[in-house]
């Protein structure tokens, strides 16, 4: 899945965004429920943060989740090359919720998220 695709999801399934097809008329980007399209020429300046690709980003996507629910993340590197990150996601009694594999930690992170919201993503 492209990776702007997967920003998409996490803004519309994690942090909660509304991300609208069609303009909106006197839109202010981020402001709350209004929102455009990443297709929107109206809108100057504004870009879909890179939650899946840059660590900024992806520490938002764990903030969210954390401060909805008491979950939390591990971490880790793995293979002897350190070429795959893995994430899990447990509840506060240490039970898995969920995990990804990707090659990026944001990556990770951004699919652990998707998944413990219940959107289908490929690992």
């Amino acid at each position: 899945m492209d990776s702007r695709k997967i920003d998409a999801l996490v803004a519309e399934y994690v942090t909660e965004l509304t991300i609208y097809t069609k303009c909106l008329k006197n839109h202010k980007p981020w402001c709350g429920a209004e929102k455009c399209s990443l297709e929107c020429k109206e809108l100057q300046g504004w870009s879909l943060p890179h939650y899946s690709t840059e660590w900024g980003p992806a520490g938002v996507v764990v903030e969210k989740l954390t401060e909805a629910k008491r979950w939390n993340w591990g971490i880790s590197i793995y293979a002897r090359d350190h070429s795959k990150v893995f994430v899990s996601i447990t509840d506060e009694t240490f039970t898995k919720i969920t995990d990804a594999i990707a090659e990026t930690a944001p990556l990770a992170i951004c699919l652990a998220a998707l998944k413990a919201k219940g959107v289908p993503v490929d690992n």
